[in-house]
């Protein structure tokens, strides 16, 4: 986003598109569906006069009523006021003349429609889930809730960055120059305002934690902040529910216990007080990996309120100690919508310790968060500043973690570019993770790059690195790691055509994922396996596998779950 302010019109709308309402989160959900729809906030004469067919009702907007009363190509009216919806199924006719750019029908149509009536539109495209907001000759995209959030997160730690390093120039030498770098990071501190100033219009309630801390920023540059609207209103903010202390400290003692069999080390993240066992609230322990992530299943919602609870009861430090314990069981089970929400609330929380390497951590995790969930521009961003924190840190392998996801970020974007860059990112994180001798990161530096030699056509290089990284996964006893690298050796042998060694590949694969309970994995494995089968000519066992695999994509809520299902489509048994 540019330092330019929101054109007048976007702006006096977004608040009734805020995160936190009714409005918005039914049509969020019409994006995620994929179904289209047409929004026309707000009626008058002009509104009625253009509505062909229909009918009227008088529906609460709630996020189950626009859900389910929105049409691809048919407009949904609200009345004026946005709480009411007071005509459904009805064709928008404006006049042809009344011309704004658009992409489509669709968007065409609501732009023609926002001119005439003075009405905003808002359109959801079926084929993306794009969301547009035509208002007046305006036309704006609405940010998808978790990009928006996390860039909010980027924008606040930049501008603190300014800030310091303007304390800095008020004590150092060499006044000339000093005075030029103030009046320069003072500039790029204003920009960076406005920017957040129109992040928090569409926040909303959501925004609470960044509004505080701008507002603490601005007093301390002298800068004005924008008028206050409805996003400030504190009455309406949902008041967490109170977690007795004693339960909260057993499961963050649950928790440690889960982390560190997920982990395979020691968590750093230690209670504030030890929690000693009683009959009701006994010292937890776990065996295995599926019992550890059991146990956080049947918990995260407490685990997540006692975060939120300590965030806005200023607890930094035990958000953030919770927060880092969660990282690796968010990395398996793939909750995105907690997981990117919990750690943009704790990202903040490590810039105000000045705790760099948990900052760096949860960028990371962020990062990777995103990219899984195919947000590939918002994951390069975190993960560019992950790394750059890791470096503040002195952490090489922590900087070379982020450069590994980062090569995954870049090749997953596509084009032979994006994937030159990956190649860059991979081999630096392979030296840094060779140079201090951490063999489980030379392991997945490994694999990684095979994945990108195989994206760049190279499968004899890609088929080296996946056999080398299997072996230092197998000399390391990191079986995990082993058949994540095998089944990419699989997808070698596919892209080569030697579809029987793919096969032995999967299944090898599968049947560990499975029995290990890697219910993600094993929906990735499921579809690898699929292409494979059909390749071979067995369709039946293809769609089979197609199947299985779309069902937890689905679930998760994973961008593959679109893809499976077309292939499954095109798959015909027999």
């Amino acid at each position: 986003m540019s330092g330019s302010p929101l054109p007048l019109p976007v702006r006096a709308v977004l608040p009734d598109l805020a995160l936190h309402t009714a409005l918005r989160r039914g049509i969020d959900r019409v994006s995620r569906a994929r179904t289209g729809g047409l929004f026309v906030l707000g009626c008058n004469d002009r509104v009625e006069s253009i509505c062909r067919g229909g009918y009227p009702v008088a529906a609460e907007v709630t996020e189950d009523s626009l859900n389910q009363l929105s049409k691809p190509d048919l407009a949904v009216v609200l009345a004026d006021g946005l709480t009411t919806i007071v005509r459904i199924n009805t064709e928008l006719a404006p006049p042809v003349g009344t011309t704004v750019a658009g992409r489509g029908a669709r968007h065409l149509t609501a732009s023609r429609v926002a001119a005439f009536t003075g009405r905003p539109v808002v359109a959801v495209s079926e084929e993306t889930g794009a969301i547009t907001l035509f208002a007046g000759e305006h036309e704006y995209q609405l940010t998808e809730r978790s990009v928006l959030v996390s860039k909010a997160s980027l924008a606040v730690l930049a501008l603190d960055t300014d800030v310091r390093e303007l304390r800095g120039t008020a004590s150092g030498q060499h006044t000339e120059r000093r005075g030029g770098r103030a009046e320069e990071l003072t500039e790029q501190a204003g920009q960076r305002v406005v920017e957040l100033e129109d992040y928090l219009v569409e926040l909303g309630r959501e925004g609470i934690q960044v509004e505080y801390l701008l507002d603490r920023y601005c007093a301390e540059l002298g800068i004005e902040r924008a008028p206050a609207g409805p996003r400030q209103s504190q009455t309406a903010v949902p008041a967490v529910q109170a977690i007795a202390r004693e339960l909260d400290d057993w499961l963050h003692q649950g928790l440690l216990a889960a982390d560190r069999v997920l982990s395979g080390r020691v968590s750093v993240a230690a209670p504030a007080a030890p929690h000693e066992p009683t009959k009701a609230f006994p010292r937890m322990s776990f065996d295995t990996d599926a019992a550890a992530l059991r146990f956080c299943d049947d918990h995260l919602a407490s685990l997540l309120a006692g975060i939120n609870q300590a965030v806005e009861a200023a607890e930094h430090d035990r958000a953030l100690r919770r927060c880092l314990a969660l990282l690796e069981y968010f990395y398996r089970r793939k909750p995105w919508p907690q997981w990117i929400k919990v750690l943009n609330l704790v990202v903040l929380a490590a810039r105000q310790l000045d705790d760099h390497a948990a900052e760096a951590s949860v960028l990371t995790s962020l990062g990777v968060a995103h990219r899984e969930s195919g947000q590939l521009e918002a994951a390069v961003d975190l993960l560019v500043e992950a790394e750059r924190a890791w470096w503040a840190a002195a952490d090489p392998v922590g900087r070379a973690e982020a450069l590994n996801h980062l090569a995954y970020a870049h090749v997953d974007q596509g084009g032979r570019r994006n994937a030159s860059t990956a190649l860059h990112c991979g081999q630096k994180a392979l030296e840094l993770f060779e140079r201090a001798e951490n063999w489980l990161g030379v392991g997945k530096a490994l694999n990684n790059l095979g994945v990108i030699q195989r994206r760049l056509g190279n499968l004899t290089e890609a088929l080296d690195c996946g056999q080398h990284a299997m072996a230092v996964f197998d000399r390391i006893g990191h079986p995990r790691g082993y058949h994540w690298a095998l089944a990419n050796v699989g997808n070698v042998h596919r892209d080569a055509g030697r579809h029987r060694d793919a096969i032995d590949c999967y299944q090898r694969a599968l049947a560990w994922r499975v029995r290990t309970g890697d219910e993600y994995g094993t929906a990735i494995t499921r579809a690898d396996l699929a292409a494979a089968l059909r390749a071979s000519g067995d369709h039946v066992g293809a769609a089979q596998q197609w199947q299985l695999a779309w069902e937890v994509f689905d679930r998760l809520g994973d961008p593959r779950a679109d893809i499976v299902r077309d292939q499954l489509a095109r798959t015909t048994p027999g």
